[in-house]
């Protein structure tokens, strides 16, 4: 197990190693309708897991985020929520997440950081500094990759 898992980490960071920084300005819509930012997120190691409300592989990345919280982690996670169609879905929604989602109703992070389909995870030290991003979601290893990052996060806080 030990291998599989080196050999996952490596493979995903020799095509998913992303430089930049983290744009804590950018606006977005939280769950009561308030046009808000991730400023409060500065300073703190951050997952970001960019989704769909309908989209199948992104409800198994929702999950495998939530079985990683409930174990050590000193990660922040966030949720933000995409497409203009599920505004009104993502404001009505009940669903208990263990984590808070934003809704990018102006496509802001979509467009700064070029994504193309979902779900993306995007991790990001207490800098703000980009460590990954990939949005190439592959079922095996995708908790995998997000343990081996709250680890090595971890140990540095």
């Amino acid at each position: 197990m030990k291998l599989q898992f080196t050999i996952t980490i490596f493979l995903f960071a020799a095509v998913s190693i992303f430089s930049g920084q983290l744009d804590y300005g950018l606006k977005l819509i939280d769950k009561s309708g308030k046009t808000v930012t991730l400023k409060e997120y500065e300073g703190k190691p951050l997952f970001v897991v960019y989704y769909s409300m309908t989209c199948g592989k992104c409800k198994k990345a929702i999950a495998d985020l939530s079985a990683l919280m409930s174990k050590k982690n000193c990660v922040q996670v966030v949720g933000i929520v995409t497409s203009s169609e599920e505004e009104k879905k993502f404001l009505t929604d009940k669903v208990k997440r263990p984590f808070v989602s934003y809704y990018d109703k102006w496509k802001n992070f979509k467009t700064a950081y070029g994504i193309e389909q979902v779900p993306l995870l995007l991790v990001a030290d207490a800098k703000g500094g980009v460590l990954y991003k990939d949005d190439s979601y592959y079922e095996e290893s995708f908790y995998e990759i997000l343990s081996a990052f709250n680890m090595k996060i971890c140990d540095k806080t």
